[in-house]
């Protein structure tokens, strides 16, 4: 552990907020775009007022006529914001699939096909550091494995780079190579590896000689210089740091479940989320540590389900539970969202890592996509998606409006201004 005295947050900040202003899709200025799935299925973006809400695709669903049904997933931006790719899928009425990655230019000209296989159905998608690359993680027909791939999206060319279940990775910064986390925890698995995997197709796969434990993705600081994961040992398990380039290795905190982290887009810190059992389950203690001054920022939560770094590093999202009998301490549940008791109800929140404070920026239900195919794994996704703008102002998130039907929303990270619908939809993500 860090030797260095632990600073607690504050958490009972609460902000006064006031209406939008209806003339603020005039008045605001845009920054990035929100790429998202329309209630149709279809892949489409919009800035942050929903002023200008964009089709990239117009065919999802079923066809009578061709006895096909298309469906679309996993739109990811590429990290320079040129690029918004995609995974689209044909069943016919034979139930043959065909897959394909889709790539549309943040400019508006039309997407263009990049991959596309019979075999291989995609299930996540994460670019490269520069933007030149697509990793696709794809289950094969017939198989148990699972399959990672790059594709040169220049070329249109497609290149299988490893095998396992379940998988994990995290990019170089220099784009030269993966880390990859495959089959959990060694404890359960004698297979589980963490690996080096180069992009050069002359290079070979090597493991690391770290027996993996509970965690998923393994993280990369931004400059190169750190890898994070977590390892078992004769006294339990511990989240360790080891330099990439050198002889250099650290225990950072000891583990005793399950552990989710990643560091800081810029600068030394890193954020972990401890639980006592694999997947958010509403127990997790988030604390922020900074490898460079040796200092811990504890949040005063002990129910914390997923995080997300600001891109300027100085303030994280994260969720808690919004329970109903927490009324009486502020339960708030704007207009704009649904009441029923069926969906899961979550406060966002957000921290400065910096001062230690934090506050609530509005509760709202979570939309059952969001809960099945990337709360629980949410690590995962904070290497390829933000839900933050690039200016790390505002928060875009889906949730289920009056009528029980996705939307996506966007609130003001400081909690000023009440959350303002855009779009009918849902798997919100913003460009860097």
């Amino acid at each position: 552990m860090l030797a260095a005295a632990s600073l607690l947050a504050a958490c009972g900040e609460q902000r006064a907020q006031l209406p939008s202003n209806p003339l603020l899709p005039y008045l605001q200025r845009k920054v990035g775009r929100i790429g998202f799935i329309g209630l149709d299925g279809n892949i489409r973006s919009v800035d942050q007022t929903g002023a200008r809400n964009t089709p990239l695709t117009e065919d999802a669903g079923a066809n009578r006529a061709a006895r096909t049904a298309v469906a679309y997933s996993q739109p990811t931006w590429s990290p320079d914001g040129s690029s918004l790719a995609f995974a689209r899928t044909v069943i016919t009425s034979r139930r043959s699939l065909t897959s394909s990655i889709w790539v549309a230019a943040e400019g508006g000209e039309q997407p263009r096909e990049v991959y596309r296989s019979d075999l291989l159905r995609p299930i996540y998608l994460y670019w490269s550091p520069d933007s030149a690359k697509l990793t696709m993680l794809s289950q094969p027909g017939g198989s148990a494995e699972l399959e990672l791939g790059v594709i040169d999206v220049a070329a249109n060319r497609y290149r299988q780079l490893d095998q396992g279940q379940p998988y994990y990775w995290s990019w170089l910064p220099d784009n030269s190579a993966l880390i990859t986390h495959v089959g959990g925890d060694i404890r359960f698995n004698d297979a589980a590896r963490l690996s080096l995997v180069p992009l050069d197709p002359a290079g070979v796969k090597s493991d690391f000689n770290i027996p993996p434990a509970g965690f998923q993705a393994p993280a990369v600081s931004a400059d190169g210089r750190y890898l994070a994961y977590v390892t078992a040992g004769r006294g339990g398990s511990a989240l360790e740091l080891r330099e990439l380039q050198g002889p250099g290795q650290r225990l950072l905190a000891d583990i005793p479940g399950f552990a989710y982290f990643a560091f800081a887009p810029g600068g030394s810190r890193i954020a972990v989320m401890t639980s006592a059992r694999p997947g958010p389950s509403a127990d997790g203690k988030l604390t922020i540590f900074d490898i460079g001054e040796g200092a811990e920022l504890v949040l005063p939560h002990d129910d914390v389900i997923a995080f997300f770094w600001a891109p300027n590093g100085r303030r994280i999202a994260y969720l808690v539970p919004a329970r109903a009998e927490d009324e009486e301490a502020g339960l708030q549940i704007d207009p704009l969202f649904a009441r029923e008791q069926g969906p899961f109800y979550a406060e966002l929140r957000v921290v400065n890592v910096r001062r230690g404070n934090s506050w609530r920026v509005t509760q709202f239900p979570l939309s059952p996509r969001f809960v099945r195919e990337q709360l629980p794994y949410f690590d995962q996704y904070l290497r390829s998606t933000s839900v933050w703008s690039p200016d790390s102002r505002s928060l875009a998130y889906p949730a289920l409006t009056t009528d029980g039907t996705p939307g996506i929303f966007v609130s003001p990270a400081n909690g000023s201004l009440r959350p303002r619908l855009i779009a009918a939809g849902d798997f919100a993500h913003w460009s860097p």
